[in-house]
């Protein structure tokens, strides 16, 4: 029996945009495979398949009591989290707030599972690690609210507390038209719905969002775990440390790497007989004056601090929160918020594998950052 496994694709539930794509699988018996489609959709029936904020809103409320535990499921990893937390409901909050990143794309397409692992995730994903966390810590009393909330591009009280800074945005708003324009591309480029982000003012808009409820004790709590504030972390110029400039590093690294150059028609280029020893050499000498220069001149600095980046300004909280963090607007009437046991379905990002004339179908967040092989015998 001879058996071949290839492996296909790794830590498919962190793929934040939708791919095409064929593979071709080959080997040396006479087992004849071909071709299969993999292919990754972004929210199957949101997205912009024409579905609007204001219908989700307003139809789907009674399916998602039904919704099934994907995105929020708890392993081993989390439920040991939750308890070195001391299952205590504001230090879960206060780690997801501190320690994942805020990444800009829509729906589920992560989970709690890979969130936790790579420390970054959107608004439904960090919710996702939440409620987790918060169910693994005996609070089984939680859901998510979604809706669409008001803040400015650029806070005016200097609180940092905008989009500017929670989507960790390297430009200030000095022309409204073209900053809106840019979010609008959230619609085409980070699978937004249509109605989910409304113009309001010179500097403010309605963005749809999640956020997560506990009740407990006879109180509930609104815990908005994604939204944050990061500030920009300056970094130092690494040419500096390698005492030159980027061009004269550029010219030295060509230089030393001699060879010769070709195109191809199809427009590939290649090199050959490359100078190792040489390239070696003098990589070898940079890194010896940057190491040198970071040993004088930074010597306990963090790799943020010396690469550059951004940092999450931590949470204060000392207690759980009563009342939503930002503002709820409906523009067009009606309620303010739609309210999920778990996150349905139709929010997550989904797999679809065809082979052999056999089709196979994950969401994402139900993969857990695993890996899938396909495995066949002859």
């Amino acid at each position: 029996m001879k058996t071949l496994r290839f492996l296909i694709i790794g830590l498919l539930a962190a793929v934040a945009f939708t791919v095409r794509a064929q593979l071709v699988i080959t080997n040396s018996g006479s087992f004849s495979v071909g071709y299969y489609d993999l292919l990754i959709t972004n929210t199957p029936s949101v997205g912009n398949s024409g579905h609007s904020y204001t219908a989700n809103l307003t139809t789907q409320t009674a399916a998602q009591t039904a919704a099934p535990v994907i995105a929020e499921a708890i392993t081993p990893d989390l439920q040991d989290l939750a308890d070195s937390l001391q299952d205590d409901p504001v230090q879960i909050f206060n780690y997801v707030h501190d320690h994942i990143r805020f990444d800009v794309y829509f729906g589920s397409k992560k989970g709690s599972t890979v969130t936790f692992m790579e420390k970054s995730g959107n608004d439904f994903d960090q919710s996702a690690l939440l409620v987790a966390l918060l169910r693994a810590a005996g609070y089984t009393n939680t859901g998510y609210q979604m809706g669409l909330v008001s803040l400015p591009f650029d806070a005016s009280d200097g609180s940092h507390r905008d989009i500017h800074h929670w989507f960790s945005l390297n430009f200030p708003n000095t022309n409204w038209s073209t900053t809106y324009n840019y979010l609008d591309g959230l619609r085409t480029y980070r699978e937004y719905p249509s109605g989910s982000l409304v113009n309001l003012a010179n500097n403010s808009v309605a963005l749809l969002h999640l956020w997560v409820t506990l009740t407990n004790a006879g109180t509930t709590y609104y815990l908005d775990p994604s939204f944050k504030v990061s500030e920009p972390i300056a970094g130092i110029s690494l040419a500096t440390a390698m005492g030159s400039t980027p061009n004269l590093i550029s010219n030295a690294l060509m230089t030393a790497a001699a060879g010769q150059d070709f195109g191809s028609p199809n427009g590939n280029f290649y090199v050959t007989n490359l100078n190792e020893t040489a390239l070696r050499g003098v990589l070898a000498g940079y890194t010896t004056s940057m190491i040198g220069y970071l040993a004088s001149n930074f010597p306990n600095a963090s790799v943020q601090q010396i690469v550059g980046g951004q940092y999450i300004v931590p949470s204060t909280n000392t207690a759980l929160i009563q009342s939503p963090l930002l503002a709820q607007v409906n523009p067009s009437g009606g309620p303010l918020t739609t309210n999920f046991v778990n996150i349905p379905t139709n929010y997550m990002s989904t797999l679809t594998f065809n082979f052999g004339g056999t089709s196979y179908f994950w969401y994402t967040p139900a993969l857990q950052g695993c890996r899938l092989a396909l495995v066949y015998g002859s």
